[in-house]
């Protein structure tokens, strides 16, 4: 499987934990908590090893040296920190779950997904074409299986918690 599918997969999978998570607001507090606290201890730390992936494939300086690229990567960075300060805010949330303000938790949580949706769309269409035209294939090359088994082990840890 190339790259961009495996990536593509992975955005399918934390789309749907994500929604699992969004759906969960709407369930009774108790429940609610025990749900997100569950979705959310697998998905943030997965998350943060896609970025890790993706740092490792669109660290291209033959593509960072064009002009597009140069806005598309700027953007998406932009989009990465505000994911990444949201991770923080919900791990930190999550150190107690149980007791943590409800409606912050249910805040934060609504707008992770929103934020998550957006960047996962901005990628696929826009980053992703990008350097397909402009980037390096031996990277894509490379990466594709490491990409492929990480997907793979993803799948499986979230299955586990669903």
């Amino acid at each position: 499987m190339g790259v961009f599918a495996s990536l593509a997969r992975e955005h399918r999978i934390f789309s749907r934990a994500a929604r699992r998570c969004e759906k969960s607001l709407s369930h009774a507090e108790a429940d609610a908590r025990r749900e997100l606290e569950e979705a959310l201890r697998v998905l943030l730390p997965a998350l943060e090893r896609h970025e890790e992936v993706e740092d490792l494939l669109f660290d291209d300086p033959a593509y960072a040296a064009q002009k597009d690229a140069k806005r598309i990567l700027a953007m998406l960075g932009a989009q990465h920190d505000e994911i990444a300060a949201l991770r923080a805010e919900l791990a930190a949330l999550l150190q107690d779950a149980q007791r943590c303000d409800f409606e912050r938790l249910k805040t934060s949580v609504a707008l992770f997904v929103r934020k998550l949706a957006f960047h996962f769309e901005t990628e696929e269409n826009l980053l992703w074409p990008s350097y397909n035209a402009l980037g390096s294939r031996s990277i894509r090359r490379s990466l594709s299986h490491e990409v492929d088994e990480r997907v793979d082990a993803m799948e499986s840890e979230m299955r586990k918690h669903s």
